[in-house]
């Protein structure tokens, strides 16, 4: 194999494909891209047990050939080239040169044929999704998604379709968010669980261009099943994950007995403020005060109180920080905070002026 091409391009396909390349998994193949070059373009692909992701690239291909390389050593490379191109050359032992400006570098390779096949998804219905919104179904939700492997049936987002909705739902017990978006047309209703590495592709390839076109989502019939998702250049396929998801809906209050309505980047900065979030520590209690037309927060020695709207009883209740901090990050303007009966109940957080997103999170003992 030999070809030529930017070195922006090939940096853009490999961080794409590593949202998908395991480097944790005991295979070490699959911590590995694949590049396959013919007819004056590479294929870039990775994948999972669950997800594959390949995407098309321009390239000057003077030989033909398949190989598979390290992708995060790989990207690390690339990333950090000089030169606007970038050459590369498999050499008669195996390795891959890359060649960029006054830099060489050769890696070890894995031989194509011991990559898994990519999974395969022939959909039995389709449906067009605005890129802008797809992405941000993915930001409102991916980040509820348990990241213990031991967890299965939490580990990724739940992608339903009713109607003339399309809902994403994720939970890890300790919190849950629900976001939604109506569709252009109605299509066959279909609910999977999609593993979350799956939607972290996907909106890595959006990433490029949020506000522009449109994914190609498809599903077939049989369940488990499958899903692929197009859009540009580039595809993601993902298999059902087959535990199955929470029944969601119990966890989400019905009513409420106290409201309050606060500016969420505000209340956010206050908790960053308070408890220094980003520095270390996942679970970071603080206490919100809730009484009339005031909000305190309370962690140790430290307090901050802000002047808010609240009808309702005066309570206090403990939770993690760094969840209403980022449930509050995907809401830009004003929102509501309800509560229930008691200190052991959930808090509620949705957008004031927007239906279809909301976050539920439970309360922890302080």
């Amino acid at each position: 194999m030999k070809l030529t091409m930017k070195t922006a391009e090939l940096a853009q396909a490999l961080y794409h494909a590593n949202a998908v390349a395991d480097w944790k998994s005991a295979m070490p193949i699959l911590a590995h891209v694949l590049l396959q070059a013919d007819a004056n373009e590479v294929v870039v692909s990775a994948i999972d047990r669950d997800t594959g992701v390949s995407g098309r690239y321009d390239a000057q291909v003077e030989i033909p050939g398949a190989v598979a390389v390290h992708g995060w050593q790989f990207y690390g490379i690339v990333k950090a080239l000089p030169a606007e191109e970038v050459a590369l050359s498999v050499e008669e032992d195996g390795g891959l040169v890359v060649r960029s400006g006054q830099s060489k570098f050769c890696l070890d390779t894995t031989p194509a044929s011991e990559f898994p096949a990519l999974p395969v998804c022939v959909p039995d219905s389709t449906v067009a999704v605005a890129t802008h919104e797809i992405a941000q179904l993915i930001d409102r939700t991916i980040y509820c998604a348990s990241t213990d492997p031991t967890r299965h049936n939490l580990c990724g987002v739940s992608v339903e379709i009713e109607g003339n909705s399309l809902r994403f739902v994720a939970t890890d017990n300790h919190r849950l968010a629900l976001a939604e978006k109506a569709l252009d047309a109605t299509v066959n209703d279909r609910a999977g669980l999609l593993p979350a590495s799956a939607l972290a592709a996907l909106a890595r390839a959006i990433g490029r261009k949020p506000n522009g076109g449109s994914v190609r989502a498809g599903y077939t019939a049989a369940t488990p099943g499958s899903w692929t998702f197009q859009l540009y250049n580039t595809t993601v396929v993902a298999r059902e994950l087959p535990e199955q998801f929470p029944n969601y809906r119990r966890a989400i209050p019905t009513s409420h007995n106290g409201r309050a309505y606060v500016y969420a980047p505000a209340l956010a900065e206050a908790l960053k403020r308070l408890c220094g979030v980003g520095r270390g520590k996942k679970e970071r209690p603080v206490s919100v005060c809730f009484s009339p037309d005031t909000l305190t927060l309370n962690r140790g020695t430290a307090a901050e109180t802000l002047a808010v709207p609240y009808s309702g009883p005066s309570l206090t209740i403990g939770f993690n920080a760094r969840y209403i901090i980022e449930a509050l990050m995907r809401v830009p303007d004003m929102a509501t905070l309800s509560i229930q009966e008691d200190a052991l109940s959930p808090i509620v957080i949705r957008p004031l002026e927007e239906e279809g997103l909301l976050a539920v999170i439970m309360p922890m003992r302080i």
